[in-house]
């Protein structure tokens, strides 16, 4: 033999079963060409030395290397895999449903692990097909198989794992269009808020009205005008005219308030005058200020 192809490795019952080991030493066989004579001693050599001392256990008084490969594999089979109970195993197959978020081909081939030793022998495909429709999830392709009347597991596994396919594309479809959108109304929403102007406060409000001159007269303007009114208004309450004032007071109320209002304004209409010569002064004045000197 010119060289080794692929590797078996020691076995190792947390890793596969006993069956599934056998299974690939056989195949290591063929692949090697290893002859009948070499079969057993290449078979003790490559499963390892726990298993090995385990078979030398089991065996004896015996030696593993004076047993065939048959004998050698049952033996291992009968302490690895003790044959189980078929209703115990039929139990937990027929209990099994899809999972969330399990595929159906996932689902199919837990299906076929656990009927493995349920011994339905030629009705194995058959049964697995009426676990996939009583135990899938989508309620849809359920329905849509319990429709076919003469479904088989290949046609039944077909409908569903387009279904499966369907459904998905659709669902990433509609997250795609609704990030999108959102992504749209936010940048709408984005750019509505960049034209407001932000709102000012109340001294910003205040600063930006008095900070014009104009506006510093005319509330001195006010000031001196109500108290103008004030000292009209008391006026009659000096000592010396206190009678007089009141008797003018008692007499006829509404003229003595009317004359004090009248004076109030003749006064502020001074003073708006005055505000604006400063403001905008008259043509002639101008003139007078900027002609030459002679």
């Amino acid at each position: 033999m010119a060289g080794i192809v692929g590797s078996i490795g020691s076995y190792d019952e947390n890793v596969e079963q006993w069956s599934s080991y056998t299974e690939r030493f056989e195949c290591f066989v063929i692949a090697n060409k290893i002859e009948d004579e070499t079969l057993v001693p290449t078979f003790l050599t490559v499963m390892g030395p726990k298993t090995y001392n385990l078979l030398r256990c089991l065996v004896q008084p015996d030696k593993p290397g004076a047993k065939s490969y048959e004998a050698i594999v049952a033996t291992l089979a009968t302490h690895f895999s003790p044959k189980p109970l078929v209703i115990a195993e039929r139990l937990r197959f027929h209990k099994r449903n899809q999972e969330e978020g399990e595929s159906v081909a996932v689902f199919v081939a837990a299906l076929r692990r656990l009927a493995e030793h349920c011994e339905f022998g030629a009705v194995l495909n058959d049964t697995i097909r009426d676990r996939l429709v009583c135990g899938m999830r989508c309620e849809a392709a359920q329905k849509r198989l319990l429709t076919e009347s003469a479904l088989t597991l290949d046609h039944a596994m077909e409908i569903s794992v387009s279904m499966e396919l369907a459904a998905r594309d659709a669902h990433q479809l509609s997250t795609v269009r609704s990030s999108t959108t959102t992504m749209v109304i936010d940048a709408k929403s984005g750019d509505g808020s960049s034209h407001l102007s932000p709102k000012k406060s109340f001294m910003d409000n205040f600063y930006s009205t008095f900070s014009s001159p104009i506006a510093w007269v005319l509330v001195l303007a006010l000031i001196i005008t109500w108290s103008c009114v004030f000292v009209i208004m008391f006026d009659m309450m000096d000592y010396k005219t206190l009678s007089g004032g009141l008797t003018k007071l008692g007499s006829d109320p509404m003229k003595a308030v009317n004359d004090a209002v009248e004076g109030s304004s003749n006064v502020l209409t001074k003073i708006l005058i005055f505000a604006a010569n400063l403001i905008a002064p008259d043509e002639d004045e101008v003139a007078a200020m900027t002609a030459p000197q002679t």
